[in-house]
């Protein structure tokens, strides 16, 4: 029987085929790009606004204090911010020092504090660390760069003596976080005649000072309950110490003395925080005020302490741009036309890279163990990563075209505009998260002697991005959702390998510390690369936008050093 010239009727279930001109499609075409584009323009222009209420009201939090920094030019030039009382300086003043790979903005939430609760604090720069000119001398353990942050700390000390409008011998509160505290311990048990220092505070205290029941004044030990397991054992140290206990008494008190005699001991742990949290934990600062409260009950006062509310509407602005940053990933794609064509990978193409990258990891390992040749770029800790980084991209490279006779990276197309878009994204987030985690938490804005080291470490670390771009938004050719595990499967084993050099590499303890903020960051870049990718295949563009955050992250964290 002859088919009927109109065609065959839709079968049951489908709907009627409608046959569109160019023109149609294009108008179509048109008209969804629009309405998606206006879309996200809406949902960028709402998160932007949480984002500028957030800093807003942080900064908000800080009516009523003072804000005034200044270089103590001493033997060693001491970067410093001093945080005051809107009336003016006080007779009583705290010296505030950081700990490992912090600044003197990682302190701001003590400074607040303590200066709405009418105390003048003076928080400083370590060398290596912040705006210091000054590099680290050696590595964390070394004589010299324990001196020298000593010698920083009594600089501090000693322009506080002199420079006090109010008195000529204003009293002196030490406090000091993890290399911090070692340095206000050395210096208090030196400088236990002083009575102008009036009270100590160690926040996760790492230093071997032997405290007595007198020396120093008015010990305070802060410990986080997820704190390293050696700084809690000595905290519980430093307390026996200092109440005159024996070595292993039946019971140990939480307090000892009187705070106002100047014989106060107290130990404190901080529920829920870890090594890092403790420093934005109310509780944190409610201890400290109520321990000077008691002794000097005139000078400090704890009714206008509400951390929480600064913490509050800091989160409100870090998740209002890191929100922002999914439609403006579309929006830049789609400003630069980048539409790929895409480069397909299967599963077991993944599995076989990532075994790649296994093989590739060890072998960094074992190298770097014995060789670590990126010490140019001066970084505490960053010269290792770099090359870690470096060396599994390089070997990994090798290894799948030695096997397959081809490079896994994203097909290069349009390569100008997405090095731009993702150059542009990490500017984005530098201008905002930058200056609101400079403002309120740690420091991550550059330093002309961090800059060129920046630029150094990017490029180091972009190939490795590129090639886990490349294969895991491959797969996500065949679905977001595989796409997105993949890279993160990816991340878990680069971690992995980090972790297992804390464990065989002499002075990478400290990365044991870093390692969940890294992991953090990564989930992070999951979510901003499977939406570039997502939203017109720009796996360049999301390699590079993940190469800055972690070259940004890791030049403006991690101590400069002399080699």
């Amino acid at each position: 029987m002859a088919r009927s010239s109109r065609g065959s009727a839709p079968r049951r279930g489908q709907r009627p085929v409608r046959h569109l001109s160019e023109a149609a499609l294009r108008e179509r075409t048109r008209r969804t790009r629009l309405h998606r584009r206006g879309r996200n323009l809406i949902l960028l222009i709402v998160l932007l606004g949480l984002f500028a209420l957030g800093f807003n009201r942080v900064m908000a939090y800080e009516d009523g204090v003072t804000r005034v920094t200044f270089t103590v030019q001493g033997a060693l030039p001491v970067p410093v911010l001093e945080m005051r009382p809107e009336h003016g300086e006080t007779s009583l003043v705290a010296v505030i020092a950081h700990g490992f790979s912090g600044s003197k903005d990682l302190m701001t939430g003590f400074g607040v504090e303590l200066a709405r609760a009418g105390v003048t604090a003076y928080l400083f720069d370590f060398p290596g660390h912040g705006e210091s000119p000054v590099a680290l001398a050696g590595d964390l353990t070394s004589p010299q760069n324990a001196q020298n942050n000593i010698t920083a700390l009594g600089e501090v000390v000693d322009y506080v003596r002199t420079h006090n409008s109010v008195t000529h011998t204003p009293n002196i509160v030490l406090l000091g976080h993890s290399m911090g505290s070692a340095a206000v311990g050395d210096y208090a048990m030196v400088h236990t005649g002083d009575s102008h220092i009036v009270a100590t505070i160690l926040v996760s205290p790492v230093g071997q000072e032997q405290p007595t029941t007198t020396q120093p004044r008015n010990l305070l030990l802060l410990v986080g309950q997820n704190d390293i397991p050696y700084i809690i054992v000595n905290n519980t140290r430093l307390l026996k110490l200092g109440c005159g206990l024996a070595a292993n008494p039946q019971t140990l008190p939480a307090e000892c003395g009187s705070p106002l005699h100047g014989t106060g001991r107290r130990a404190v742990e901080i529920p829920t925080a870890n090594h890092i949290t403790i420093l934005n934990t109310a509780t944190t600062f409610s201890s400290m005020l109520d321990w000077l409260h008691r002794a000097y009950p005139q000078q400090v006062n704890t009714g206008h302490m509400d951390a929480n509310t600064r913490n509050a509407w800091l989160l409100l602005g870090v998740a209002g741009i890191l929100l922002a940053m999914l439609p403006l990933c579309s929006l830049l794609i789609d400003m630069f036309d980048i539409n790929i064509a895409p480069r397909a990978f299967r599963g077991q193409d993944v599995l076989f890279f990532d075994l790649c990258a296994v093989l590739a990891m060890l072998l960094t390992l074992g190298i770097q163990y014995v060789w670590r040749p990126f010490g140019f770029v001066q970084v505490l800790l960053g010269d290792y990563v770099s090359g870690y980084f470096f060396f599994i991209a390089l070997l990994m490279a090798v290894a799948t075209f030695v096997t397959r006779r081809m490079l896994p990276i994203p097909l290069m197309r349009q390569v100008i505009g997405q090095l731009v878009v993702g150059l542009a994204l990490g500017a984005i987030l530098y201008f905002t998260l930058g200056q609101l985690a400079t403002f309120a938490w740690q420091r991550f804005t550059f330093t002309p002697p961090r800059l060129w080291r920046f630029a150094i470490v990017f490029v180091l670390i972009w190939p490795l991005f590129l090639l886990d771009e490349g294969i895991n938004r491959g797969w996500q050719e065949l679905g977001v959702i595989r796409g997105a595990v993949a890279s993160l499967g990816f991340k878990v084993l680069l971690i992995a390998g980090l972790f297992a050099a804390t464990l065989f590499t002499p002075g990478l303890g400290f990365l044991d510390i870093v390692l969940p903020v890294l992991a953090l960051v990564f989930l992070l870049l999951v979510a901003f690369g499977t939406q570039i990718y997502a939203s017109g295949r720009a796996a360049i563009a999301g390699a590079t936008l993940s190469a800055f955050v972690i070259a940004w992250a890791m030049t403006t964290t991690f101590p400069i050093t002399l080699s």
